[in-house]
């Protein structure tokens, strides 16, 4: 089982917080690292790189088909508010092959032993959410004006 620390199990005083730049140089680190992650193993970026927009792309095909086309663009630009969501599995196995563990599909949510569970579930029902409320008010604008 992996344990992880909270933030309650955490003591820090003002005088330890130290506010760190991030320039040019680090964003390629994190991309380069990004890379070298997909390059070990392709297949968990293909989830990312296809059946993520293949769902946004099928979403808004049946949208178009149910005549709906002005809830298509909200649809695609609140789509980023479940993007994290989607992404927890992959900075799992991302942390597991820093670590030098074995890298399964099943391992990807080993985080759901971890104390960050509950917070990770939160966060994301308050993002699903959102995006409903994002979704409604498309809507509720477009009636508002244009019907």
């Amino acid at each position: 089982m992996i344990e992880g620390k909270t933030f309650r199990d955490v003591q820090i005083t003002s005088a330890h917080i130290d506010v760190r730049r991030i320039g040019v140089k680090d964003l390629w680190q994190a991309l380069l690292a990004g890379y070298d992650d997909f390059n070990t193993a392709p297949s968990y970026g293909v989830f990312l790189v296809l059946i993520y927009p293949l769902f946004a792309v099928l979403l808004t095909l049946l949208l178009t088909a149910e005549h709906l086309f002005y809830l298509a663009f909200p649809l695609l630009a609140g789509f980023t508010l479940i993007g994290p969501i989607v992404c927890v599995a992959l900075f799992e196995m991302s942390r597991r092959r820093e670590a030098g563990l074995s890298l399964h599909w099943r391992e990807a949510f080993e985080f759901v032993h971890t104390s960050s569970y509950a917070p990770i579930v939160a966060l994301s029902l308050l993002m699903m959410l959102l995006y409903a409320a994002w979704l409604f008010m498309a809507q509720f604008i477009y009636f508002g004006l244009f019907a």
